[in-house]
């Protein structure tokens, strides 16, 4: 997914491997990878997440795309941000 994009073409910014069963290495920055089906149980925050990456398509619409906000929180830098999807948390 992240090597090869129909877009975007090759990644070729870096060597990307996996680490372990969790972890890919974008060469030397560690990124956490997820596989549940319920992005309700996942701890973005202790993960430290600054961006998340959903590419299943199931979360479509806002009502299926709340679940991955339950535990969102803006840094100050955020606070004043727009978006051409406002969305009611």
């Amino acid at each position: 997914m992240f090597k090869y994009d129909s877009v975007h073409g090759q990644w070729k910014h870096h060597d990307i491997k996996v680490k372990d069963g969790k972890t890919l290495l974008f060469g030397e920055k560690a990124v956490t990878v997820f596989g549940t089906r319920n992005p309700e149980e996942i701890p973005w925050g202790e993960a430290g997440a600054e961006y998340v990456v959903e590419s299943t398509g199931v979360f479509t619409d806002k009502d299926k795309a709340a679940a991955h906000l339950e535990d969102l929180y803006c840094s100050e830098s955020s606070r004043n941000l727009t978006t051409p999807y406002p969305l009611e948390i």
